[in-house]
């Protein structure tokens, strides 16, 4: 029985979708965290509109002590370092763990 089939009869269900925003700007971050907030709609069409709010992570402020995925933390780290410029340790943090 193919996916559609499943959906449609109630066997299958669909996987939670959600949207996840990774910010490692110089400033604070002042954007919407609604989706509805960031759009020009009609009043007449807005029941219609996905309303999603997004999960909203500052890399910056991570820290990566408490991240037991190794692979995560040596990309969090990584990301972290060119933030604040350490392109060197950004490039060995990536070459040790190829």
């Amino acid at each position: 029985m193919n996916i559609k089939v499943q959906l449609i009869s109630g066997r299958k269900k669909l996987m939670p979708n959600i949207m996840i925003v990774f910010y490692a700007g110089s400033s604070f971050w002042k954007a919407p965290q609604r989706l509805q907030e960031m759009m020009d709609k009609s009043k007449s069409m807005e029941k219609y509109y996905n309303d999603w709010k997004y999960f909203f992570v500052d890399i910056k402020e991570i820290d990566t002590t408490k991240i037991k995925n190794s692979q995560v933390r040596y990309l969090v780290e990584a990301v972290q370092g060119l933030y604040e410029g350490d392109y060197e340790e950004s490039k060995r943090i990536n070459d040790e763990n190829r």
